[in-house]
Protein backbone atom coordinates (compact mmCIF):
# COMPACT_ATOMS: atom_id res chain seq x y z
CA UNK A 1 0.00 0.00 0.00
CA UNK A 2 1.53 3.29 -1.14
CA UNK A 3 0.54 5.82 1.50
CA UNK A 4 3.68 7.91 1.09
CA UNK A 5 2.25 9.51 -2.06
CA UNK A 6 -0.43 11.12 0.12
CA UNK A 7 2.28 12.95 2.07
CA UNK A 8 3.83 14.73 -0.94
CA UNK A 9 2.42 18.15 0.00
CA UNK A 10 4.25 18.34 3.32
CA UNK A 11 6.41 21.50 3.57
CA UNK A 12 9.55 19.54 4.52
CA UNK A 13 12.91 20.55 3.06
CA UNK A 14 16.41 19.19 3.30
CA UNK A 15 17.96 19.96 6.68
CA UNK A 16 14.62 20.10 8.51
CA UNK A 17 13.87 18.05 11.61
CA UNK A 18 10.56 16.49 12.62
CA UNK A 19 9.54 15.77 16.19
CA UNK A 20 6.99 12.92 16.12
CA UNK A 21 4.50 12.30 18.89
CA UNK A 22 5.01 8.54 19.17
CA UNK A 23 2.46 6.92 21.45
CA UNK A 24 3.25 3.42 20.21
CA UNK A 25 -0.20 2.99 18.64
CA UNK A 26 -0.77 2.01 15.01
CA UNK A 27 -1.26 5.62 13.82
CA UNK A 28 1.99 7.01 15.22
CA UNK A 29 4.01 3.90 14.27
CA UNK A 30 2.71 4.18 10.70
CA UNK A 31 3.59 7.90 10.52
CA UNK A 32 7.09 7.31 11.88
CA UNK A 33 7.75 4.54 9.35
CA UNK A 34 6.46 6.69 6.47
CA UNK A 35 8.74 9.61 7.41
CA UNK A 36 11.80 7.38 7.84
CA UNK A 37 12.18 7.31 4.09
CA UNK A 38 11.90 11.09 3.66
CA UNK A 39 15.21 12.22 2.21
CA UNK A 40 17.21 14.94 3.95
CA UNK A 41 15.22 15.25 7.19
CA UNK A 42 15.99 14.12 10.74
CA UNK A 43 13.45 12.33 12.92
CA UNK A 44 13.09 12.61 16.70
CA UNK A 45 10.48 10.76 18.72
CA UNK A 46 8.65 12.03 21.81
CA UNK A 47 6.66 9.79 24.12
CA UNK A 48 4.74 11.06 27.15
CA UNK A 49 3.72 8.56 29.84
CA UNK A 50 0.41 9.90 31.21
CA UNK A 51 0.55 7.66 34.32
CA UNK A 52 -3.11 6.71 33.84
CA UNK A 53 -2.96 2.99 33.05
CA UNK A 54 -0.38 1.63 35.46
CA UNK A 55 1.66 -1.22 34.00
CA UNK A 56 0.13 -0.70 30.58
CA UNK A 57 1.53 2.87 30.46
CA UNK A 58 4.97 1.54 31.37
CA UNK A 59 4.62 -1.14 28.68
CA UNK A 60 3.88 1.52 26.04
CA UNK A 61 6.91 3.59 27.08
CA UNK A 62 9.18 0.54 26.86
CA UNK A 63 7.73 -0.38 23.45
CA UNK A 64 8.56 3.10 22.14
CA UNK A 65 12.12 2.87 23.45
CA UNK A 66 12.61 -0.50 21.77
CA UNK A 67 11.00 0.63 18.50
CA UNK A 68 13.22 3.71 18.31
CA UNK A 69 16.31 1.67 19.14
CA UNK A 70 15.46 -0.76 16.35
CA UNK A 71 14.99 2.03 13.79
CA UNK A 72 17.80 4.21 15.19
CA UNK A 73 15.57 7.17 16.00
CA UNK A 74 16.57 9.51 18.86
CA UNK A 75 13.86 9.26 21.50
CA UNK A 76 12.81 11.37 24.48
CA UNK A 77 10.46 9.82 27.06
CA UNK A 78 8.91 11.80 29.90
CA UNK A 79 6.40 10.96 32.59
CA UNK A 80 3.66 13.18 34.01
CA UNK A 81 0.69 12.61 36.30
CA UNK A 82 -2.12 13.82 34.05
CA UNK A 83 -4.73 13.18 36.76
CA UNK A 84 -3.02 15.64 39.13
CA UNK A 85 -2.66 18.16 36.29
CA UNK A 86 -6.39 17.92 35.56
CA UNK A 87 -7.36 18.47 39.19
CA UNK A 88 -4.93 21.37 39.57
CA UNK A 89 -6.26 23.24 36.54
CA UNK A 90 -9.90 22.15 36.52
CA UNK A 91 -9.50 20.27 33.22
CA UNK A 92 -10.88 16.95 32.05
CA UNK A 93 -8.35 14.12 31.75
CA UNK A 94 -8.51 14.49 27.96
CA UNK A 95 -7.79 18.23 28.13
CA UNK A 96 -4.97 17.76 30.63
CA UNK A 97 -3.36 15.06 28.48
CA UNK A 98 -3.52 17.21 25.37
CA UNK A 99 -2.02 20.23 27.14
CA UNK A 100 0.78 18.12 28.59
CA UNK A 101 1.59 16.46 25.26
CA UNK A 102 1.84 19.62 23.20
CA UNK A 103 3.87 21.41 25.89
CA UNK A 104 6.27 18.43 25.82
CA UNK A 105 6.49 18.49 22.01
CA UNK A 106 7.17 22.25 21.99
CA UNK A 107 9.90 21.97 24.63
CA UNK A 108 11.63 19.26 22.62
CA UNK A 109 11.33 21.23 19.39
CA UNK A 110 12.80 24.33 21.05
CA UNK A 111 15.82 22.36 22.26
CA UNK A 112 16.39 20.88 18.81
CA UNK A 113 16.12 24.28 17.14
CA UNK A 114 19.51 25.22 18.54
CA UNK A 115 21.26 22.38 16.70
CA UNK A 116 19.29 21.95 13.46
CA UNK A 117 20.14 24.10 10.43
CA UNK A 118 16.64 23.84 8.96
CA UNK A 119 13.17 24.21 10.47
CA UNK A 120 11.91 22.03 13.30
CA UNK A 121 8.42 20.64 12.77
CA UNK A 122 6.09 18.73 15.10
CA UNK A 123 4.08 15.88 13.59
CA UNK A 124 1.08 14.19 15.17
CA UNK A 125 -0.67 11.10 13.86
CA UNK A 126 -4.28 12.31 13.59
CA UNK A 127 -6.07 10.39 10.86
CA UNK A 128 -9.13 10.83 8.65
CA UNK A 129 -11.05 8.79 11.24
CA UNK A 130 -10.01 11.26 13.97
CA UNK A 131 -11.20 14.07 11.72
CA UNK A 132 -14.66 12.52 11.27
CA UNK A 133 -14.98 11.84 15.00
CA UNK A 134 -13.99 15.43 15.84
CA UNK A 135 -16.54 16.97 13.44
CA UNK A 136 -19.34 14.73 14.75
CA UNK A 137 -18.37 15.46 18.35
CA UNK A 138 -18.51 19.22 17.74
CA UNK A 139 -21.85 18.91 15.95
CA UNK A 140 -23.31 17.02 18.90
CA UNK A 141 -21.92 19.51 21.41
CA UNK A 142 -23.00 22.53 19.37
CA UNK A 143 -20.77 24.44 16.96
CA UNK A 144 -20.74 26.94 14.14
CA UNK A 145 -19.03 27.17 10.78
CA UNK A 146 -15.57 27.29 12.35
CA UNK A 147 -16.09 24.12 14.39
CA UNK A 148 -17.13 22.24 11.26
CA UNK A 149 -13.65 22.84 9.84
CA UNK A 150 -12.39 20.03 12.03
CA UNK A 151 -8.68 19.48 12.67
CA UNK A 152 -6.36 21.62 10.49
CA UNK A 153 -3.67 19.83 8.50
CA UNK A 154 -1.15 22.45 9.64
CA UNK A 155 -1.13 24.94 12.51
CA UNK A 156 2.11 26.84 12.76
CA UNK A 157 4.85 24.20 12.87
CA UNK A 158 2.44 21.41 13.85
CA UNK A 159 1.79 19.02 10.95
CA UNK A 160 -0.82 16.27 10.69
CA UNK A 161 0.29 14.23 7.66
CA UNK A 162 -2.25 11.40 8.07
CA UNK A 163 -5.47 13.47 7.94
CA UNK A 164 -6.28 12.06 4.51
CA UNK A 165 -5.72 8.44 5.61
CA UNK A 166 -8.28 6.32 7.47
CA UNK A 167 -7.53 4.18 10.51
CA UNK A 168 -8.24 1.05 8.43
CA UNK A 169 -5.60 2.11 5.91
CA UNK A 170 -3.12 2.73 8.71
CA UNK A 171 -3.65 -0.73 10.20
CA UNK A 172 -3.40 -2.32 6.75
CA UNK A 173 -0.07 -0.52 6.18
CA UNK A 174 1.29 -1.74 9.51
CA UNK A 175 0.24 -5.28 8.66
CA UNK A 176 1.81 -5.11 5.20
CA UNK A 177 5.13 -3.85 6.57
CA UNK A 178 5.00 -6.11 9.64
CA UNK A 179 5.11 -3.19 12.04
CA UNK A 180 4.26 -4.00 15.64
CA UNK A 181 2.27 -1.53 17.74
CA UNK A 182 0.47 -1.36 21.09
CA UNK A 183 -3.23 -0.79 21.77
CA UNK A 184 -4.47 1.59 24.45
CA UNK A 185 -7.14 -0.36 26.36
CA UNK A 186 -9.05 2.86 27.15
CA UNK A 187 -9.79 3.24 23.42
CA UNK A 188 -12.11 0.24 23.74
CA UNK A 189 -14.16 1.85 26.53
CA UNK A 190 -17.37 3.77 25.74
CA UNK A 191 -16.95 5.89 28.88
CA UNK A 192 -15.40 8.73 26.87
CA UNK A 193 -17.47 10.79 24.41
CA UNK A 194 -15.06 10.45 21.51
CA UNK A 195 -14.75 6.70 22.05
CA UNK A 196 -18.53 6.42 22.02
CA UNK A 197 -18.61 8.18 18.65
CA UNK A 198 -15.87 5.87 17.34
CA UNK A 199 -17.53 2.69 18.64
CA UNK A 200 -21.25 3.45 18.39
CA UNK A 201 -21.79 6.25 15.85
CA UNK A 202 -19.25 5.79 13.05
CA UNK A 203 -20.03 2.08 12.35
CA UNK A 204 -23.76 2.69 11.56
CA UNK A 205 -22.79 5.63 9.32
CA UNK A 206 -20.35 3.41 7.42
CA UNK A 207 -23.12 0.88 6.92
CA UNK A 208 -25.12 3.62 5.22
CA UNK A 209 -22.09 4.65 3.17
CA UNK A 210 -18.65 2.99 3.52
CA UNK A 211 -17.07 6.31 2.47
CA UNK A 212 -18.76 8.26 5.30
CA UNK A 213 -15.46 9.23 6.98
CA UNK A 214 -13.96 10.43 3.72
CA UNK A 215 -17.04 12.51 2.89
CA UNK A 216 -16.98 14.12 6.35
CA UNK A 217 -13.30 14.90 5.82
CA UNK A 218 -14.04 16.47 2.41
CA UNK A 219 -16.81 18.56 3.96
CA UNK A 220 -14.40 19.78 6.65
CA UNK A 221 -11.89 20.77 3.94
CA UNK A 222 -14.55 22.80 2.10
CA UNK A 223 -15.53 24.48 5.36
CA UNK A 224 -11.88 25.40 6.01
CA UNK A 225 -11.58 27.09 2.61
CA UNK A 226 -14.83 29.00 3.08
CA UNK A 227 -13.89 29.88 6.65
CA UNK A 228 -10.62 31.45 5.52
CA UNK A 229 -12.45 33.57 2.91
CA UNK A 230 -15.24 34.66 5.27
CA UNK A 231 -12.77 35.38 8.05
CA UNK A 232 -10.88 37.74 5.74
CA UNK A 233 -14.09 39.61 4.89
CA UNK A 234 -15.06 39.85 8.56
CA UNK A 235 -11.65 41.22 9.58
CA UNK A 236 -11.80 43.86 6.86
CA UNK A 237 -15.30 44.93 7.95
CA UNK A 238 -14.24 44.85 11.59
CA UNK A 239 -11.41 47.30 10.95
CA UNK A 240 -13.84 49.62 9.17
CA UNK A 241 -16.23 49.55 12.15
CA UNK A 242 -13.49 49.96 14.75
CA UNK A 243 -13.43 53.24 16.70
CA UNK A 244 -11.29 54.34 19.61
CA UNK A 245 -14.10 53.55 22.07
CA UNK A 246 -15.46 50.38 20.45
CA UNK A 247 -17.36 49.30 17.32
CA UNK A 248 -19.70 51.54 15.33
CA UNK A 249 -23.31 50.33 15.59
CA UNK A 250 -24.05 51.92 12.21
CA UNK A 251 -21.34 49.82 10.51
CA UNK A 252 -22.45 46.66 12.33
CA UNK A 253 -26.11 47.21 11.43
CA UNK A 254 -25.29 47.77 7.74
CA UNK A 255 -23.65 44.33 7.47
CA UNK A 256 -25.39 41.08 6.55
CA UNK A 257 -26.36 39.21 9.76
CA UNK A 258 -23.82 36.45 8.99
CA UNK A 259 -21.01 38.99 8.60
CA UNK A 260 -22.17 40.96 11.65
CA UNK A 261 -22.08 37.84 13.81
CA UNK A 262 -18.54 37.10 12.64
CA UNK A 263 -17.48 40.64 13.54
CA UNK A 264 -19.01 40.17 16.99
CA UNK A 265 -17.10 36.90 17.37
CA UNK A 266 -13.88 38.80 16.55
CA UNK A 267 -14.88 41.43 19.12
CA UNK A 268 -15.16 38.70 21.78
CA UNK A 269 -11.90 37.04 20.76
CA UNK A 270 -10.12 40.42 20.93
CA UNK A 271 -11.14 40.56 24.59
CA UNK A 272 -10.14 36.91 25.15
CA UNK A 273 -13.70 35.72 25.57
CA UNK A 274 -14.92 32.46 23.98
CA UNK A 275 -17.08 33.28 20.97
CA UNK A 276 -19.84 30.82 21.84
CA UNK A 277 -23.16 30.87 20.00
CA UNK A 278 -24.99 32.26 23.05
CA UNK A 279 -22.48 35.07 23.59
CA UNK A 280 -22.50 36.14 19.93
CA UNK A 281 -26.30 35.98 19.81
CA UNK A 282 -26.59 38.14 22.94
CA UNK A 283 -24.43 40.82 21.32
CA UNK A 284 -26.27 40.52 18.01
CA UNK A 285 -29.64 41.18 19.68
CA UNK A 286 -28.11 44.18 21.48
CA UNK A 287 -26.88 45.55 18.12
CA UNK A 288 -30.32 45.08 16.59
CA UNK A 289 -31.96 46.90 19.50
CA UNK A 290 -29.27 49.59 19.54
CA UNK A 291 -28.97 49.36 23.31
CA UNK A 292 -28.29 46.95 26.14
CA UNK A 293 -25.73 45.72 28.63
CA UNK A 294 -24.43 42.21 29.24
CA UNK A 295 -21.94 40.83 31.76
CA UNK A 296 -20.03 38.33 29.64
CA UNK A 297 -17.23 37.71 32.12
CA UNK A 298 -15.89 38.77 35.49
CA UNK A 299 -13.59 41.23 33.69
CA UNK A 300 -15.91 42.83 31.14
CA UNK A 301 -19.40 44.18 30.67
CA UNK A 302 -20.38 44.78 27.05
CA UNK A 303 -22.41 47.97 26.65
CA UNK A 304 -24.42 49.07 23.62
CA UNK A 305 -25.30 52.76 23.76
CA UNK A 306 -24.83 56.09 21.97
CA UNK A 307 -24.03 54.44 18.66
CA UNK A 308 -21.24 52.22 19.99
CA UNK A 309 -20.65 48.66 21.13
CA UNK A 310 -17.93 48.82 23.76
CA UNK A 311 -16.56 47.06 26.81
CA UNK A 312 -16.61 48.35 30.34
CA UNK A 313 -14.88 46.90 33.35
CA UNK A 314 -17.51 46.17 36.01
CA UNK A 315 -16.79 47.53 39.43
CA UNK A 316 -16.31 44.94 42.12
CA UNK A 317 -19.10 44.78 44.71
CA UNK A 318 -18.29 46.94 47.70
CA UNK A 319 -17.82 44.90 50.89
CA UNK A 320 -20.07 45.83 53.77
CA UNK A 321 -18.57 48.24 56.29
CA UNK A 322 -19.71 49.49 59.70
CA UNK A 323 -17.80 51.10 62.56
CA UNK A 324 -18.70 53.09 65.65
CA UNK A 325 -17.94 56.78 65.35
CA UNK A 326 -14.80 57.99 67.14
CA UNK A 327 -12.39 60.89 66.75
CA UNK A 328 -9.52 60.41 64.32
CA UNK A 329 -9.08 59.07 60.81
CA UNK A 330 -11.38 56.31 59.58
CA UNK A 331 -10.75 54.42 56.31
CA UNK A 332 -13.69 52.43 55.01
CA UNK A 333 -13.41 49.31 52.85
CA UNK A 334 -14.15 51.51 49.83
CA UNK A 335 -10.75 53.16 50.27
CA UNK A 336 -12.24 56.50 51.27
CA UNK A 337 -10.78 58.25 54.31
CA UNK A 338 -12.80 60.35 56.74
CA UNK A 339 -11.59 62.70 59.46
CA UNK A 340 -13.85 62.70 62.53
CA UNK A 341 -13.49 65.41 65.14
CA UNK A 342 -15.53 66.52 68.16
CA UNK A 343 -15.79 70.30 68.48
CA UNK A 344 -16.35 71.76 71.96
CA UNK A 345 -16.76 75.37 70.90
CA UNK A 346 -19.63 77.28 69.31
CA UNK A 347 -20.06 75.74 65.87
CA UNK A 348 -22.72 78.01 64.49
CA UNK A 349 -20.10 79.87 62.46
CA UNK A 350 -18.86 76.59 60.97
CA UNK A 351 -22.18 75.19 59.85
CA UNK A 352 -22.27 77.04 56.55
CA UNK A 353 -18.52 76.97 55.85
CA UNK A 354 -17.64 75.65 52.41
CA UNK A 355 -14.47 73.60 51.99
CA UNK A 356 -12.70 73.02 48.73
CA UNK A 357 -12.41 69.34 47.69
CA UNK A 358 -14.05 68.12 50.91
CA UNK A 359 -17.58 67.52 52.10
CA UNK A 360 -18.38 68.21 55.77
CA UNK A 361 -21.20 66.99 57.97
CA UNK A 362 -21.92 68.41 61.45
CA UNK A 363 -24.00 66.47 64.00
CA UNK A 364 -25.31 68.18 67.14
CA UNK A 365 -24.05 65.98 70.00
CA UNK A 366 -26.95 67.06 72.21
CA UNK A 367 -29.47 65.60 69.75
CA UNK A 368 -27.80 62.23 69.16
CA UNK A 369 -29.70 59.19 70.44
CA UNK A 370 -27.15 56.76 71.89
CA UNK A 371 -24.04 56.07 69.82
CA UNK A 372 -23.39 56.81 66.14
CA UNK A 373 -22.03 54.36 63.56
CA UNK A 374 -20.68 54.97 60.08
CA UNK A 375 -21.86 52.20 57.79
CA UNK A 376 -23.06 51.15 54.38
CA UNK A 377 -26.69 51.77 53.42
CA UNK A 378 -29.24 49.10 54.29
CA UNK A 379 -32.62 48.23 52.77
CA UNK A 380 -35.33 50.36 54.34
CA UNK A 381 -33.06 53.26 55.32
CA UNK A 382 -34.75 56.66 55.13
CA UNK A 383 -33.99 60.25 56.16
CA UNK A 384 -35.74 63.59 56.59
CA UNK A 385 -33.02 65.92 55.35
CA UNK A 386 -32.72 69.37 56.86
CA UNK A 387 -34.41 71.99 54.71
CA UNK A 388 -36.22 69.45 52.49
CA UNK A 389 -39.49 69.21 54.40
CA UNK A 390 -40.10 65.54 53.54
CA UNK A 391 -38.89 62.05 54.41
CA UNK A 392 -37.45 59.89 51.65
CA UNK A 393 -35.97 56.44 51.42
CA UNK A 394 -32.27 56.39 50.61
CA UNK A 395 -33.06 54.24 47.60
CA UNK A 396 -35.31 56.96 46.14
CA UNK A 397 -32.83 59.68 47.10
CA UNK A 398 -30.05 57.92 45.20
CA UNK A 399 -32.28 57.14 42.22
CA UNK A 400 -33.39 60.75 41.85
CA UNK A 401 -29.76 61.87 41.92
CA UNK A 402 -28.74 59.37 39.23
CA UNK A 403 -26.25 57.54 41.43
CA UNK A 404 -25.43 54.04 40.15
CA UNK A 405 -26.27 51.07 42.43
CA UNK A 406 -22.59 50.17 42.89
CA UNK A 407 -21.71 53.74 43.86
CA UNK A 408 -24.54 53.84 46.41
CA UNK A 409 -22.79 51.12 48.40
CA UNK A 410 -19.63 53.23 48.63
CA UNK A 411 -21.25 56.28 50.24
CA UNK A 412 -21.35 56.27 54.02
CA UNK A 413 -24.48 56.51 56.11
CA UNK A 414 -24.28 57.80 59.70
CA UNK A 415 -26.93 56.40 62.02
CA UNK A 416 -27.75 56.58 65.73
CA UNK A 417 -30.09 54.31 67.69
CA UNK A 418 -33.15 56.09 66.28
CA UNK A 419 -32.22 55.95 62.60
CA UNK A 420 -30.20 57.59 59.84
CA UNK A 421 -28.72 60.96 60.84
CA UNK A 422 -26.61 61.79 57.76
CA UNK A 423 -25.84 60.60 54.25
CA UNK A 424 -22.61 61.34 52.43
CA UNK A 425 -23.20 63.83 49.65
CA UNK A 426 -26.68 64.82 50.84
CA UNK A 427 -26.37 66.24 54.36
CA UNK A 428 -27.84 65.64 57.84
CA UNK A 429 -31.24 64.77 59.20
CA UNK A 430 -33.47 67.61 60.30
CA UNK A 431 -33.70 66.26 63.86
CA UNK A 432 -29.95 66.35 64.44
CA UNK A 433 -28.63 69.32 62.47
CA UNK A 434 -26.64 72.06 64.19
CA UNK A 435 -28.22 75.41 64.98
CA UNK A 436 -27.16 78.62 66.81
CA UNK A 437 -27.81 76.84 70.13
CA UNK A 438 -25.34 74.05 69.42
CA UNK A 439 -22.38 73.98 71.82
CA UNK A 440 -20.85 70.62 70.93
CA UNK A 441 -20.78 68.88 67.56
CA UNK A 442 -19.16 66.03 65.68
CA UNK A 443 -17.61 66.90 62.33
CA UNK A 444 -17.28 64.18 59.65
CA UNK A 445 -15.04 65.31 56.84
CA UNK A 446 -14.38 63.28 53.69
CA UNK A 447 -10.75 63.85 52.74
CA UNK A 448 -8.98 62.96 49.52
CA UNK A 449 -6.47 60.60 51.08
CA UNK A 450 -4.90 60.61 54.53
CA UNK A 451 -4.05 63.17 57.19
CA UNK A 452 -0.72 63.61 55.44
CA UNK A 453 -2.49 64.49 52.19
CA UNK A 454 -4.25 67.35 53.92
CA UNK A 455 -0.94 68.96 54.93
Amino acid sequence: MNLRSKLENLPLQEGDAVVIGLSGGADSVCLTHLLLGWEGISLYACHLNHSLRGEESERDAQFVRSFCEEWRIPCVVEKVCVRDLAVENGWTLEEAGREARYAFFERTAERLGQDVRGKVWIATAHTLSDQAETVLFRMARGTGHKGMCGIPGQRGRILRPLLGISREEVEAYCSEHRLSYVTDSTNLSADYSRNRIRLEVIPPLKKINPAAERHIGQMAELFREEEAWLDGMAREAYQKALCIEGLSLAELSDCHPALCRRMLALFLETHRLPASFDRVETLYQMVRAGKGRSSLSANYDVVCERGLLRTERPELPCPYFEERLHDGLYQSKTGKVYKIKTLDTDTSALVNKIYKNVFDIFLDCGKISGSVTIRQKRPGDEIRLAGRGCTKSLKKLFQESGIRPDDRLKQFVAADETGVVAVEGFGVAERICCDPMTTKAVEIRLVKGTEKDEG
